[in-house]
C-alpha cells in the first residue's frame, strides 16, 4: 500500500531531483502555500475526504487533502530533549521528518509502521500509524467539536466523529510542531 500525491520517485515530470526549473518552484511554492492555509470547517451540507488510520488504540482521520503521501515508516532516531507527542527523527525521499506519535501518552506502543507526511515536501511532518484503515467522505454534520478535555489535552483535534474517530487539524498540527 503506497498513497501519494504528485510526482512518484525521483524522476517526476522526467527531470532528475534537484533539477527543477524556476516556473516548477514557483508552482510547488504556490500549492506549499494552499496547503498551509488554514482549512475552512465544511458547510453542514458538505463532505470531507479523510484517510482514517489507527495508532495504539485510537483512530484518527486526516483530510486527504492536507497529506503529502502516506510512506512506509524506517527508522527513527529519538530528539534529545523532545516532548511527546515527537517520537523522533526519519527520513522521507532522502529528507528529514519530524515523526509525531499522537497516540495515548504514556502508552507502551509498538514500533509504527507507517507515517502520514504533512506540511512542507522537505522538511515533512510525519503521523504515526500502525495501521492504513479507509478513504472515506465524512458529512460535516458527523464531526463533533472536541470535548473540553480533548480541546485541551490535544490542542490539534479538529472534532471527533460519532464513531469515536478523531479528526485530525493538520494546520493546527504543524503550527505546533512543524
Amino acid at each position: 500500500f503506497f498513497f501519494s500525491r504528485g510526482g512518484a520517485g525521483p524522476r517526476a515530470g522526467g527531470r532528475r531531483a534537484g533539477g527543477a526549473t524556476a516556473r516548477d518552484r514557483a508552482i510547488l511554492e504556490a500549492r506549499a502555500g494552499a496547503l498551509a492555509r488554514p482549512l475552512e470547517p465544511p458547510a453542514a451540507g458538505e463532505t470531507i475526504e479523510v484517510i482514517v488510520f489507527r495508532r495504539g488504540d485510537e483512530r484518527f482521520a486526516i483530510a486527504s487533502s492536507e497529506i503529502l503521501e502516506v510512506v512506509r515508516l524506517g527508522a527513527v532516531t529519538p530528539i534529545p530533549g523532545a516532548r511527546a507527542p515527537v517520537r523522533g527523527l526519519s527520513a522521507r525521499r532522502g529528507e528529514p521528518m519530524v515523526v509525531l506519535d499522537l497516540g495515548t501518552a504514556g502508552e507502551a506502543a509498538a514500533e509504527p509502521a507507517w507515517a502520514l507526511a504533512l506540511g512542507d515536501p522537505r522538511l515533512a511532518l510525519g503521523v504515526a500509524a500502525d495501521e492504513i484503515r479507509e478513504l472515506v467522505r465524512l458529512r460535516a454534520d458527523e464531526i463533533r467539536p472536541p470535548s473540553a478535555s480533548l480541546a485541551s489535552d490535544r490542542g490539534w483535534a479538529r472534532g471527533i466523529t460519532t464513531d469515536a474517530v478523531i479528526v485530525i487539524d493538520a494546520a493546527a498540527l504543524i503550527r505546533t510542531h512543524g
